[in-house]
């Protein structure tokens, strides 16, 4: 989705991927959720993008030289859950991608035992969901986790999923070069 910001056209590049769970020995969802976030590095990657096509039948991805962002819930962490964590390794640390590794306090203290909690996006204990903006033009100012420590006043926003979401807000503010 091409948005304009102060005359610079951004590509929002948005999914959902499957949750590669709830299924059987032959790992369907596991690996369509692996498919479905590997789409997206082969969408910022000319020759690897071959095979996409569009509603009209143009072939190919995204253009190289057009700053983007990738963000959702992918339902996958490279180092934690059930999903074949090949696919999310390859997008966090592609070379076209940066990570801003976005952290809560909140996070941090819902599962004290685990190193990687203070990443975590959500309830269940994972990173699940990502903001990456593209190398190209983006300069990466905060980012964060909505994840209210229990005390503060703005926790019963998240406090269950009768509230919001059994995911929590990622945000990341980029700066644009002018």
């Amino acid at each position: 989705m091409p948005i304009n910001v102060n005359g610079r056209k951004i590509h929002i590049l948005a999914s959902h991927p499957t949750p590669p769970v709830f299924d059987g020995p032959e790992n369907r969802n596991g690996k369509r959720n692996h498919d479905e976030i590997r789409f997206w590095k082969d969408y910022i990657h000319g020759k690897q993008s071959d095979y996409i096509y569009d509603d009209n039948g143009l072939k190919g991805g995204l253009a190289s030289n057009k700053p983007f962002i990738i963000l959702g819930d992918q339902n996958a962490s490279s180092v934690e859950g059930d999903a074949i964590n090949a696919s999310i390794k390859a997008l966090i640390t592609n070379e076209k991608l940066q990570d801003p590794m976005p952290t809560s306090v909140g996070g941090k203290l819902h599962n004290e035992n685990n190193d990687n909690a203070q990443y975590h996006t959500a309830y269940w204990g994972m990173r699940a969901d990502y903001v990456l903006p593209s190398t190209l033009d983006f300069t990466i100012k905060n980012s964060g986790v909505f994840w209210p420590k229990k005390d503060d006043d703005t926790y019963r926003l998240i406090k269950d999923r009768a509230a919001s979401s059994d995911h929590r807000l990622v945000w990341v503010d980029l700066e644009l070069p002018q």
